[in-house]
């Protein structure tokens, strides 16, 4: 029902996100839930292309490649249609998808951590896991 009802806002957004940067219509991370089990996040893509790659680069211009949670100022990597969908957080509504795979849920821990960021991580989070 929910999915019925949010199909429309669905795909405008997937066709702005097309129409407007090349590439595909969502972003896929691999991310660590419960009892570490690993599943494919899904967002709408807000980013240009390859944007991971300017990611150490761009932390490092501004002096924050050292930090583990990071958010870099005025990201030259987001596209115009980018800053809207985050700005009212629309990025996020595929992972209603995830939510009705069951691979996450709405409450919980908040969010998700990265597959590659696990490896970094200075001390685990014993009770996520």
């Amino acid at each position: 029902m929910l999915v019925a009802l949010l199909a429309p806002l669905f795909l405008i957004l997937a066709l702005l996100v097309k129409f407007t940067s090349p590439g595909p219509i969502f972003y896929v991370q691999e991310r660590i839930g419960f009892r570490g089990t690993t599943f494919k996040l899904l967002k709408f893509r807000s980013m240009r292309l390859d944007a991971d790659a300017d990611l150490r680069a761009l932390l490092m211009a501004q002096g924050s490649a050292d930090t583990p949670l990071f958010k870099i100022e005025n990201d030259p990597r987001i596209t115009r249609v980018g800053h809207i969908l985050r700005r009212y957080s629309l990025d996020e509504l595929p992972q209603l998808l995830n939510v009705i795979g069951g691979s996450m849920s709405l409450v919980g821990l908040g969010r998700s951590v990265k597959a590659k960021s696990l490896f970094t991580m200075r001390q685990p989070i014993e009770d996520y896991m």
